[in-house]
């Protein structure tokens, strides 16, 4: 079977920028002050979850040898272009969807669920 978490597959690709704007956007991605909004806005319960700990986390793949270089090939690429197949996974899937996911929201995990008829949702 395969497990979706939070999974987006339903943004189609990406339009390729000028490499000075993909620098300095992947610069931002990188930077604590990012990760420390994307934290505040990830999490239900910011109080306990939303920790300098938890920023830290979330950068981690950032540093990871030529992180950026991928990042710029990927962007130039086009990104993913998944959604029209998503029909295709024929296998068990459990979609497992935050409640109060504030990032993508919840319209994704019902999308999944109508799309995949072997599927189960939990919250």
């Amino acid at each position: 079977g395969l497990v979706l978490i939070n999974a987006q597959a339903w943004i189609d690709g990406v339009q390729s920028p000028p490499e000075m704007f993909m620098d300095i956007g992947l610069d931002v991605l990188r930077s604590e002050t990012l990760r420390n909004i994307a934290n505040k806005q990830s999490y239900y319960d910011k109080d306990t979850f939303a920790t300098n700990d938890a920023m830290k986390i979330g950068r981690l793949h950032t540093f990871m040898p030529n992180w950026k270089k991928y990042n710029k090939k990927w962007m130039q690429g086009g990104g993913y272009a998944l959604s029209n197949r998503i029909k295709d996974l024929q296998v068990p899937t459990m979609i497992l969807w935050g409640a109060q996911d504030n990032i993508l929201g919840s319209e994704s995990a019902e999308k999944f669920k109508d799309a995949l008829p072997s599927s189960s949702l939990v919250w």
